[in-house]
């Protein structure tokens, strides 16, 4: 028999070496860097082990490698560099093996780059709430991708209570009721595995409810104070008009009687010599007398008649 030619013929190959090909091992990719920092690092991914006889590709993302400055193949292609790494560097990365009979993917490989993430803010749904009502809203934003939450509450981790609820991603937190025990401020923290920011603190406040009967008592205390106050000045304004109308009263009377004893006693004073040899004090004397019985014996006699006096008032001045 002739030797077979054209499309019909066949490559013969020695089992030995298929059975070699069959037994192609996976390959793994490993790296010099397991955390490096964005646009600082270096990194080169190395897929193994080295196999004779093959040939070796690279995927990303589930595509082949783009055309870039900052990729960069080793000549038997089994080594991949990537400069100046970014966050969007990340991967996953997937390295292949094959030969002409076999074929062998690597499992897919993810760089971890750390980069300094942005300060996230906080955002409440209301900062100022009644006691024992809600709910109130949480909210931490952040474009940050990859990272991890935290909750803090007047500077220490917050530590979650009964009426407090988080989401699955840890980026809300619900407090309903609220309670005057979360007044205070509350901060959130977005972090990767080599940096951290703090949100600026938010203040929540909680005000006391009032219920209809302390809203009662409140305003019959206010009412009783007034009508007090109101009466205590009534009061007062009637002690000082009636002080100033007894002190004029008895000012004028005190000033009538003074007068007419000493025009009487100057009158009597005159019979004495004032070329005494020895001249003594001059004592004055006032007094004032209430006649209860002079209206009546005017009206009924026109001749004086002794009547009793009583002495309300006296004075003695020394001159």
């Amino acid at each position: 028999m002739g030797t077979p030619s054209g499309p019909s013929r066949r490559r013969c190959i020695p089992w030995n070496r298929l059975l070699l090909a069959a037994m192609l091992p996976r390959p793994v990719i490993t790296s010099n860097n397991s955390n490096p920092w964005e646009h600082q690092d270096t990194v080169v991914l190395t897929c193994g082990p080295e196999t004779q006889n093959t040939s070796y590709m690279w995927w990303i993302n589930n595509q082949s490698l783009p055309n870039s400055t900052r990729l960069e193949l080793s000549e038997d292609k089994r080594t991949l560099t990537v400069f100046n790494v970014t966050r969007n560097d990340t991967g996953p990365y997937v390295c292949e093996a094959w030969n002409p009979v076999s074929v062998s993917r690597s499992d897919p490989f993810t760089l971890n780059v750390l980069y300094p993430v942005a300060q996230p803010s906080l955002q409440a749904s209301n900062t100022t709430v009644i006691e024992h009502e809600g709910p109130v809203v949480l909210t931490c934003l952040t474009d940050e991708t990859g990272i991890s939450i935290r909750w803090f509450f007047k500077g220490r981790s917050l530590l979650l209570a009964q009426r407090m609820t988080l989401s699955s991603d840890n980026s809300t937190l619900t407090i309903d009721p609220v309670s005057r025990q979360d007044a205070g401020d509350y901060q959130c923290e977005v972090s990767n595995r080599g940096n951290s920011s703090r949100s600026d603190p938010l203040s929540l406040h909680v005000k006391n409810k009032l219920t209809p009967e302390s809203s009662s008592d409140l305003s019959a205390g206010a009412i009783v104070g007034i009508v007090i106050g109101a009466m205590a000045g009534v009061a007062l304004i009637g002690a000082l008009v009636y002080f100033v109308y007894v002190i004029s009263t008895r000012g004028a009377s005190d000033q009538r009687d003074l007068t007419e004893h000493k025009s009487s006693d100057h009158n009597h004073s005159q019979g004495h010599s004032d070329s005494s040899p020895e001249k003594v004090d001059e004592v004055e004397y006032s007094s004032l007398n209430f006649n209860a019985q002079e209206l009546k014996n005017k009206a009924t006699s026109a001749s004086p008649s002794p009547t009793n006096t009583e002495t309300i008032y006296s004075e003695v001045k020394k001159q």
